[in-house]
């Protein structure tokens, strides 16, 4: 395909083309056309201190047709996509959802994508992307739990993105195959007009838009996500260093005595180890070993994480204790 400025990456996209990775990928936005099957490198337009990924051109911008392409694998979220809370945002300048509401109760509590619950509505919209929701067990899995919150009294709507078939009928939409935010939420708020959950003017004025109304909220909250998630990850990379520092002590502790079983004299960084601190504590201390005969356990170590408690298992803990003689 000759490259023009109709197709040329650097014209058509601009923002895009400034998280190409030049030096890595030895060309230039400008020798690049949009949907270019080429692959080249990126940088995270978010984070800059991930790393550069590779990708075919055409599937991180989306090519002509679509805005959002593939994204940052580092920033790939759990839980959640980046497609729902991208709808989420749009959706919430028509409804009074409660964008700080993820659960709600039907007799167990039940995870869910939107709720609105003001003005007698009682409603949970629920964006079952094709990637995640395409088995038949999580069709199941859906069905069930969406029988369960209309038992509850809830209006449940389930936003089935192309080609996922319909699990109600009546209720549920079907939506494009990553299509574009504020297409999905007009289509789904045509939806609520026909099943008279909303003012036909409503979906009216936000289709006559054409366009993202919420785009700067979407980004924002994205960007939280990310954080919450890379703040989980270094605390459970923390919490892992911590036991598996108190486990190489009690490897060399039982390999000079012959037994797992400290007693109060013994100190690592100026804790007692010993079993008797640990009871005196109301044993908040982690079983560090179960052999026939009594628990042994030990303090979790000095300084920020404190541990809670947890017996140790795994193949962490292949030590073969001996109990007291």
């Amino acid at each position: 395909m000759r490259i023009t400025d109709a197709n040329r990456l650097s014209i058509v996209k601009p923002r895009l083309a400034e998280t190409l990775n030049v030096d890595k990928s030895e060309v230039t936005a400008d020798s690049l056309t949009v949907a270019s099957n080429r692959r080249v490198w990126w940088n995270c337009p978010d984070f800059p201190e991930h790393e550069p990924w590779e990708a075919v051109v055409n599937n991180r911008t989306g090519g002509f047709r679509k805005r959002y392409g593939t994204g940052c694998p580092t920033c790939r979220l759990r839980q959640t996509s980046v497609q729902e809370l991208r709808l989420k945002a749009e959706l919430s300048t028509v409804l009074a959802i409660d964008v700080d509401r993820g659960a709600v109760h039907s007799g167990r509590v039940e995870r869910v994508d939107m709720v609105v619950d003001a003005d007698g509505l009682r409603l949970v919209l629920e964006f079952d992307g094709s990637y995640f929701h395409g088995t038949e067990q999580s069709a199941r899995g859906d069905s069930a739990k969406s029988q369960r919150l209309r038992e509850a009294g809830w209006t449940v709507v389930r936003i089935r993105e192309a080609p996922l078939d319909l699990l109600d009928p009546t209720y549920d939409v079907r939506v494009g195959f990553l299509a574009e935010p504020e297409a999905v939420a007009a289509d789904v708020l045509d939806h609520l007009v026909v099943l008279r959950l909303l003012d036909p003017a409503a979906a009216e004025r936000y289709r006559a838009l054409d366009a993202p109304q919420a785009g700067e909220t979407a980004r924002k909250w994205i960007r939280e996500r990310i954080g919450e998630q890379a703040a989980r990850r270094l605390e459970y990379s923390a919490q892992n260093d911590a036991w598996d520092f108190m486990f190489e002590e009690l490897v060399d502790y039982e390999a000079d005595a012959g037994n797992c079983y400290p007693t109060d004299e013994v100190c690592v960084d100026g804790e007692v180890w010993g079993v008797g601190a640990a009871s005196s504590e109301g044993c908040n201390a982690p079983v560090a070993c179960e052999p026939p005969g009594p628990s042994a356990w030990l303090r979790s170590p000095p300084g920020p994480p404190r541990l809670r408690t947890r017996p140790v298992s795994g193949p962490a803990t292949t030590s073969t204790c001996g109990g007291p003689d």
